[in-house]
């Protein structure tokens, strides 16, 4: 009998422990984060301290643009990119993004804490103004979307996507930490 327990043992200890599939890295979120609440008060998105590091000035404006509510945040370093945030429910998350990558003039894939994300640019791009916004999947139904616009006069930045992706992941880890 004790051999036989030995046995059962010593094959379970060298099988291989069965693991979960990984989420696909385009349109699965792992660790879903919960942004509904902020969909119609954007400006609770980023903290105080965080609009501080970003050189923001306080308070965000509350503006909606096309069918989401976003808050818009100047610089107070007029070097320093601008930043406009929103949490939309309504994209259909990644997938969602996915479906429409061919309205957009760019469209390039990425990560951002671990969640799958996007940097799309937009036709509203203007002279003397670079725009990035990168939209993160946050639940299968919810995207972050964060757009940094960096001017001709700004000496602190030379990606606007890099932007997007710091304010993005900034934001992540305060309501990651925010969550029960």
């Amino acid at each position: 009998m004790a051999v036989l327990t030995a046995s059962v043992v010593l094959v379970t200890a060298c099988s291989s422990p069965q693991t979960a599939p990984s989420p696909a890295p385009a349109t699965s979120t792992a660790d879903p984060l919960d942004l509904t609440e902020f969909e119609k008060a954007p400006c609770g998105l980023a903290s105080p301290e965080q609009i501080t590091r970003f050189y923001l000035a306080a308070p965000g404006t509350v503006a909606r643009s096309q069918s989401i509510v976003s808050c818009q945040w100047s610089s107070r370093d007029p070097r320093a990119p601008r930043y406009e945030a929103a949490a939309d429910p309504h994209s259909g998350g990644m997938a969602g993004l996915e479906s429409r990558r061919s309205a957009f003039p760019s469209f390039e894939r990425t990560v951002i804490h671990n969640y799958p994300a996007a940097h799309v640019k937009d036709r509203s791009d203007t002279v003397g103004h670079s725009r990035c916004t990168t939209e993160v999947g946050v639940t299968a139904d919810t995207l972050l979307v964060i757009t940094a616009t960096v001017t001709e006069r700004s000496t602190t930045s030379e990606d606007p996507c890099d932007d997007a992706d710091r304010f993005a992941g900034s934001i992540i880890g305060f309501q990651g930490h925010r969550a029960p």
